[in-house]
């Protein structure tokens, strides 16, 4: 949607302007040349984002219920569904250890390594503080449900045990 890549350039502007990162505006990722470009730098911050919002999401609404394979599905699912719609522009690296292990063995530039780390840091960390704030909406009491259902995000609001409407909304805005 318009918004979501308006924020995806905020994002990697900021990036730019805080790590004097210079970006070429040609994109050629599959090239001998590969150069670093606002797209590339957009596409390693939704997917680390991706990854780290689905996978820890899932570790902490359902994990101890549903089990560690439901939490190791999540992540391999999560980073199969971003390499598959981002991959192409930028890699798919959504990790700073494999875009590392690319610069080790010689098969990414490690000029450009510097914009894609910060861009899958500052994923990771608008990830987690999304989820942080979906969890302080979280209103603990006696007879509450436990923290790891989707019920207390989804189907009831405010009481005891259950998250409030702010937590429930930016849930599905996120997911959605």
């Amino acid at each position: 949607s318009v918004s979501a890549l308006n924020c995806f350039r905020l994002a990697t502007t900021v990036i730019q302007k805080w790590l004097h990162v210079p970006v070429p505006s040609r994109l050629s990722p599959r090239s001998k040349d590969v150069t670093m470009n606002t797209r590339a730098l957009a596409a390693e911050f939704v997917g680390t984002f991706a990854l780290v919002f689905g996978a820890v999401g899932t570790a902490l609404f359902s994990g101890p219920s549903a089990g560690i394979v439901a939490v190791a599905l999540a992540f391999g699912f999560v980073v199969l569904a971003m390499a598959f719609a981002l991959g192409h522009i930028s890699g798919g690296h959504f990790n700073p250890a494999v875009t590392l292990g690319l610069v080790a063995g010689g098969r990414f530039r490690s000029a450009d390594a510097v914009g894609y780390i910060a861009a899958q840091v500052a994923g990771g960390i608008a990830a987690a503080v999304i989820l942080s704030v979906i969890l302080q909406g979280f209103t603990p009491g006696p007879g509450a449900p436990k923290l790891n259902t989707f019920l207390a995000v989804s189907n009831t609001a405010g009481g005891a045990g259950q998250f409030s409407i702010a937590s429930a909304l930016i849930m599905e805005v996120v997911i959605t």
